[in-house]
């Protein structure tokens, strides 16, 4: 399991910029849309594999409390870049253990 979850992470480096804003579009419609998906112990699981600090906070208050990048970084201290690029790699993180991956091997070819 953590190899294929590093496998995945590696691989992950590799979707365009396109393809990750798709990726975060999804994200945000299921993560703050449904309660039962953001309860699940896949998110969760998810969530706590996140590796930074940084980045698990800024993935949980934008996808799970739903604030934007703006009030993220005026709540955090961080600048706007600083909470894009914290966002990008918390999501890299997530989507790899995620339903074992499966939202990342769509972006994966």
């Amino acid at each position: 399991m953590k190899n294929s979850h590093a496998n995945l992470l590696e691989a992950s480096y590799n979707i365009s910029d396109k393809d990750w804003r798709i990726i975060r579009s999804m994200l945000r419609v299921l993560l703050r849309q449904s309660d039962t998906v953001r309860k699940s112990e896949n998110v969760t699981n998810a969530i706590q594999n996140i590796a930074r600090d940084q980045d698990r906070i800024v993935f949980f208050k934008y996808f799970i409390k739903g604030q934007s990048i703006l009030n993220v970084s005026m709540d955090q201290y961080f600048s706007v870049e600083s909470v894009k690029r914290y966002l990008k790699r918390g999501t890299k993180d997530f989507i790899a253990v995620y339903n074992n991956g499966a939202l990342a091997k769509l972006f994966i070819e």
